[in-house]
């Protein structure tokens, strides 16, 4: 798994089942049948994730929504995407 780059672009699984809970959110991948739990952070991002943004449009989005400055965002993101990733919630389609 390579880190990812601002021009890559993050694609949710489509086989998910997903329930928000008081603004945090559990899915349940059907493949791996595995549940996660994600808090409201995690779900921001998640809810971002359904236009296939690139990684630098989901950190200018986030940067918005949140008090934090750019280097924090971009670290926190990529590990928390690299998690995701790793779960296999996600696919990084890389630039070209």
């Amino acid at each position: 798994m390579n880190q990812i780059q601002l021009n890559d672009r993050i694609i949710p699984r489509q086989d998910m089942i997903e329930s928000k809970i008081d603004g945090d959110l559990v899915m349940m991948n059907l493949e791996l049948e595995h549940y996660f739990g994600l808090n409201s952070v995690g779900t921001a991002i998640w809810d971002m994730l359904p236009k296939q943004p690139t990684f630098n449009s989901l950190i200018e989005q986030l940067m918005l929504k949140f008090e934090i400055d750019h280097d924090t965002c971009v670290k926190e993101t990529s590990d928390f995407i690299t998690l995701l990733e790793t779960q296999k919630l996600i696919s990084i389609e890389k630039a070209h």
